[in-house]
């Protein structure tokens, strides 16, 4: 069957190194599987300590000729970026041949985008992948299928220009009329607290735009298409979350995530009012739309992955762990979601 539309997949790291999922419908949270050793059809466990999860869904277009499904991106600390594949038909996990990305992977990134045509041939998709190496290098490549040659990975800033060292990656795959248009964009961040993107491919990207209105103090970014506009989401050194959408006036004023909606009555008189509702520090962010809406997906500096919807009523936080799937596997330190 499809992949369905409604769905969210959700991908999490712990502090012992497991990776965990789970999908979230209107109807409810799947309990997590273990990726990694889930009924014994895959255990990379002994390869090395995942350090960090990215995950990008595929529907439409065939990809290699794979069937739709999740691929799910891995840091290892013993210096190698690892690709998983979910079967949707099956709900079987695969590993997947994928480029050498040289030093160890601190960061990944991974999303999908559409070619609508390439001369005569049919639509197709393509799976991009992004890596922040240990030495602050910010590398990309394309997924190739499993006989070909891997793909050599592309230094960004040989296109995008040097903006310092990077300390983080996030993708937003995007529609293209054939290989050489425009077809993702990137957002990553520096150790100086800036945030910056770019859009293109492996060997094509624009010079890098710094996305103003921040002060230079962002630890960790997220991109995710919300409609006609685009979302950006950033963690600030003091712990706060943060969105910024880009419409056709250029980039909004940025929100705090942790702002709520409330509905105040006394005496027959409503008042509609925000007020700020502190879930704890934030680490990490991600997101993603699904037909539901756009979802966020936190991470705290004490392990709780927290989850919210916009457009839903309050746009509060809520932890996945005890509100959505009702099961504690251990404490989070890093999350992904498609």
């Amino acid at each position: 069957m499809p992949e369905n539309s409604a769905a969210l997949h959700v991908v999490g790291r712990t502090a012992d190194g497991k990776v965990w999922h789970t999908i979230r419908t209107p109807s409810g949270w799947t309990p997590f599987g273990n990726v990694l050793a889930e009924g014994g059809r895959l255990d990379l466990e002994g390869l090395g300590e995942v350090v960090d999860v990215a995950a990008a869904r595929r529907v439409g277009p065939a990809l290699n000729g794979r069937p739709e499904g999740l691929y799910v991106l891995l840091a290892l600390n013993d210096a190698r970026a690892v690709l998983l594949f979910r079967n949707a038909d099956t709900g079987a996990w695969s590993q997947e041949a994928t480029a050498f990305f040289p030093h160890n992977a601190r960061r990944v990134a991974a999303a999908v985008s559409f070619i609508v045509s390439e001369g005569a041939g049919p639509a197709r998709s393509e799976l991009h992948m992004a890596v922040v190496t240990d030495n602050g290098f910010l590398l990309t490549a394309i997924h190739q299928h499993a006989s070909a040659t891997p793909d050599v990975p592309a230094d960004v800033e040989w296109f995008a220009g040097d903006r310092g060292d990077y300390r983080s990656v996030a993708m937003l795959g995007m529609g293209a009329i054939d290989a050489s248009s425009t077809s993702v964009e990137l957002v990553a961040t520096t150790a100086d607290g800036r945030i910056f993107t770019s859009t293109g491919g492996p060997n094509a990207w624009s010079l890098f735009t710094d996305v103003a209105g921040r002060r230079g103090d962002v630890v960790h970014a997220a991109i995710a298409s919300a409609g006609t506009e685009t979302d950006y989401l950033a963690v600030t050194g003091d712990g706060r979350v943060w969105l910024a959408a880009r419409n056709g006036s250029g980039v909004q004023p940025w929100r705090d995530l942790e702002e709520v909606n409330v509905v105040i009555t006394a005496n027959g008189v409503v008042i509609n009012t925000t007020q700020i509702v502190d879930v704890g520090t934030f680490q990490h962010v991600a997101g993603a739309t699904t037909t539901e809406g756009m979802h966020i997906l936190g991470v705290t500096t004490n392990g709780h992955l927290l989850h919210q919807l916009r457009p839903s009523q309050g746009r509060m936080f809520r932890d996945v762990e005890s509100v959505g799937v009702g099961q504690n596997v251990g404490a989070f330190t890093a999350a992904a979601c498609a």
